[in-house]
This record gives C-alpha cells, sequence and structure tokens, in this order.
C-alpha cells in the first residue's frame, strides 16, 4: 500500500514540547532557588530540539525504520522528566504538603482512607494489591501495543494508537505538573499519623518493588495526584472504547491498583480523587482535540 506523506507534527508532540516549556519557565523564574538552574533549562530545552529532530528525520524517511521511535518516543521521554522532576521539585517548592493533604483526607474521609481497610490487611492481600499497583509500569504498553500492530495491517487505524499516546502524555504532564504544586512524600513516612504500612509477607514482591524502588532513585515528591490512578484509568478507558478483547481483565487489576494506593500508604486519599478528576478531564477533552487536531492537518 503506498503510503501518503508522514504529518509532521502530531497532537502528543505539541503536549510534549508545551510541558517543556512551561518547565524551561518554571526554571527561570525560580532560578535564585534551583542550583544548577542552567543546565536543567538546558537539558529540558534539549529534550525539545530531540523531540523536532525526531520530527524531521521522521518526515525525510516517511514510514520507514524512522515509524517506531516517531510514536514510542513518549515511552522514554518520560522516565527522563521524572529523573530531572526528582531534582527540580523540591527545589522549586520545597515545603512537603503532607500534613496538609493529610488534613484534606481527614475533612473528607473522617480519616486516611487506610485507617477504614485494617480489616483486610493480610500478607497475601499486601501482595496481591502490590502486584496491582505495580502493573501501572506495564498497562500502557498492554493497551498500546494491540494497537501499534494493528495499525499495520489497516493504516486508518492509526488513530486509536495515537490517541492512547496523547492521552497517556497529557495524564503525565498534568500529574508532573502538580507534583510542583502540591509536592508531598506520601503517608507511608508518617506511620505516627495514618497507621503503619500493612504486614509485608516478605517475598517476591519486595525484591521487585526494591528494585524499582533502586531504580526510581531520589525520592520524588510524586504523591499528588496520583499518576498511578490516571494512567491505569486512561489506559482501561481506552481498552473500552476501543473494544479490546480483554479490556474485562483489566478492570480487577486496576481496582486493586487504585485500593492499592492507599492500602500501601502510597498516596493520600485526596491523591485518588485528583487523579480520577484528571482521568474524567483527560477523557472529556482529548478526544476531541485529537480528533480536530488530525482532521485539520488532513491525517490519512
Amino acid at each position: 500500500m503506498e503510503m501518503r506523506r508522514a504529518k509532521a507534527i502530531l497532537p502528543m508532540d505539541w503536549v510534549a514540547l508545551g510541558y517543556l516549556g512551561v518547565v524551561v519557565v518554571l526554571v527561570l523564574g525560580f532560578r535564585s532557588r534551583i542550583s544548577g538552574w542552567p543546565l536543567l533549562a538546558a537539558a529540558h530545552l534539549a529534550l525539545g530540539l530531540l523531540i523536532l529532530l525526531l520530527i524531521q528525520l521522521h518526515r525525510r524517511h516517511q514510514w520507514g525504520w524512522m515509524e517506531c521511535p516517531r510514536l514510542w518516543y513518549p515511552m522514554l521521554l518520560i522516565p527522563a522528566i521524572f529523573k530531572l522532576n526528582g531534582i527540580l521539585v523540591p527545589q522549586v517548592n520545597p515545603r512537603d504538603l503532607d500534613m496538609e493533604l493529610l488534613s484534606w483526607d481527614r475533612a473528607i474521609f473522617g480519616d486516611h482512607p487506610a485507617a477504614y481497610l485494617t480489616w483486610l490487611e493480610a500478607p497475601w492481600v499486601t501482595d496481591v494489591l502490590r502486584l496491582c499497583w505495580m502493573s501501572y509500569f506495564i498497562l500502557p504498553f498492554v493497551v498500546a501495543v494491540p494497537f501499534y500492530l494493528k495499525r499495520f495491517c489497516q493504516v486508518r487505524e492509526r488513530g486509536p494508537f495515537l490517541e492512547l499516546v496523547l492521552a497517556l502524555s497529557t495524564g503525565w504532564y498534568v500529574s508532573y505538573l502538580g507534583y510542583f504544586l502540591t509536592p508531598a512524600i506520601g503517608p507511608g513516612y508518617y506511620s505516627g499519623q495514618v497507621g503503619a504500612p500493612p504486614v509485608f509477607s516478605g517475598g517476591t514482591t519486595t525484591v521487585m518493588l526494591d528494585t524499582l524502588f533502586h531504580l526510581e532513585g531520589t525520592r520524588v515528591r510524586d504523591i499528588c495526584p496520583s499518576g498511578h490512578v490516571i494512567i491505569a484509568v486512561l489506559a482501561t478507558w481506552s481498552a473500552f472504547r476501543y473494544r479490546l478483547v480483554f479490556r474485562w481483565l483489566l478492570v480487577p487489576v486496576v481496582l486493586g491498583l487504585v485500593l492499592g494506593t492507599v492500602y500501601l500508604r502510597y498516596h493520600y486519599g485526596v491523591d485518588v480523587l485528583a487523579g480520577l478528576a484528571i482521568s474524567v478531564a483527560v477523557i472529556l477533552v482529548i478526544p476531541r482535540i485529537h480528533t480536530r487536531m488530525m482532521e485539520d492537518d488532513h491525517e490519512p
């Protein structure tokens, strides 16, 4: 099948470049309190330039060898931004707001939601909910890969994949900006106020979690809003929107992930509510924006 000329800038590119631009402005605006701010600003500008370079290379080679990096680059960009946030967030906003988030929990729920789950605590429950929580790292791929593979059978099916990447990217970027507004390390560090974490099994899931936390490195103020909730909900929404055959299998995993965020003392209840609110906003807005932008640019 003859391929039409590749689209120059996709909607997911605009949100990536927009996020990087906002962070550069933040770095410049708070440079008096940021150590090494020229390097941090340059790093974000360099990421933006790499995106533009990727776009140009893709236009030159059309849908050849550049297709995979062109469509999947957000999956590398997101971790890079996450690592940079570990340096930036505590310098831009140095005061953790855990006590404020806990007070909001008590105002809304009467206490941190984990207080109502003590009856559920058991080693096997902890293991199951840990696995659900860790599913966050593969859920985007579980949904995106079938969409990506489908487009090889029919070029017109590129839309679902691009819409999903746009939705997930938007969810990540919004949550990352939220960390600058409400930096916090999580209720697990305040067992005196929240209660000790649930019984741990000390088994395989402990090794898996320790590995993930080691790869994460410096403790990132990545609590509110809950990115785990945002990405899990958006991935599941897309699976149902485009009727993936295994969509119902995602439901118990995502419910366990949401429950696990508070059961495991990783998040406050308000983090989850904020994540759900952002998910709903993305679901309502992104499909319209994606369709409009693709139509305006005559996407084949």
